[in-house]
């Protein structure tokens, strides 16, 4: 059999590359919300790729898009290294990483040259979903003795401040004004779009929770932080909880995340998660031109 047909996504390919990916929604969630907010437009814009497409006759058998920030988002069925290749080279820009299914990042590192690169994060997680009627409300949260709620403008000094010590612990990213940048226009957008949470406990911050893909049917949870002095009593897992109850009551019917430390996990298993796969976020220290074998 040959291989299959790649080529630069079009404008009317857009409906065939949403069902491709909303049949893998658990691995592809960020192209599923960055296409529904941006469609296949590229000006280098927030949550925009370049995106490329391997064909099977008229079906969608992969994607990859290289995203504005150089991250390659992988979701392929076949083809893996074709695609990545073909997505650099429609670029013309350096790889910051690779986000997809494991072996389908590790596949494009690969064949892009760069399975050496220094990383900043060289991340292989647990890929964890929970059916949102399975989620099961921690007592604290049931009970009232914590309140989980959006985020609002006045919180936004304190959550800058977690998020650059998020960006820090979570990213590998360097203290400085460049992470303190970043965190600011993360915050600012979960504000501006509604999906950053909070959690207090007698009227103070303790944790912070947000979605950072979201579908009409599923939210991908992320940015999931405590300060450390207030770790250990089950903050993070009742944020999380809140705002997944948040999310099913607006319709959502699914939540997924990737997790990589065993505390993390045991905490997301005790709210209902269970384990699916493995999934790469791999972060490359600095961006790093491509260098595919000819």
């Amino acid at each position: 059999m040959t291989g299959p047909r790649i080529a630069p996504a079009a404008a009317g390919d857009l409906a065939a590359i949403e069902a491709y990916t909303a049949a893998r929604s658990d691995t592809c969630m960020i192209v599923r919300s960055n296409l529904r907010r941006v469609g296949l437009a590229w000006t280098g814009a927030r949550y925009q790729a370049q995106y490329v497409v391997a064909w099977r006759d008229d079906r969608v058998v992969g994607v990859v898009g290289h995203n504005r920030n150089g991250v390659l988002l992988i979701q392929a069925d076949e083809a893996v290294a074709e695609l990545a290749v073909a997505a650099t080279t429609l670029s013309g820009r350096p790889v910051g990483g690779f986000l997809g299914p494991a072996a389908q990042a590790a596949a494009a590192r690969r064949a892009l040259g760069l399975a050496d690169a220094p990383c900043a994060v060289d991340g292989d997680e647990v890929l964890m979903t929970l059916p949102l009627n399975a989620l099961r409300v921690p007592a604290p949260l049931a009970a009232g003795e914590v309140h989980a709620r959006l985020a609002r403008p006045a919180d936004r000094d304190a959550l800058i401040a977690w998020r650059i010590a998020y960006d820090v612990e979570a990213l590998g990213d360097a203290p400085g004004p460049e992470t303190e940048r970043h965190a600011t226009l993360t915050i600012d957008a979960c504000l501006a779009d509604d999906t950053l949470w909070v959690l207090e406990r007698d009227g103070e911050l303790v944790a912070m929770t947000a979605f950072n893909a979201v579908m009409p049917d599923c939210v991908q949870v992320g940015g999931v932080f405590t300060p450390p002095a207030l770790r250990g009593r089950g903050y993070a897992r009742a944020a999380v909880a809140g705002s997944l109850c948040d999310a099913r009551a607006a319709g959502a019917t699914r939540a997924v995340l990737f997790a990589q430390a065993v505390d993390a996990c045991a905490a997301y298993a005790a709210i209902g998660f269970t384990v699916e796969g493995r999934f790469a976020m791999i972060l490359l220290a600095t961006p790093t031109p491509p260098r595919p074998a000819a």
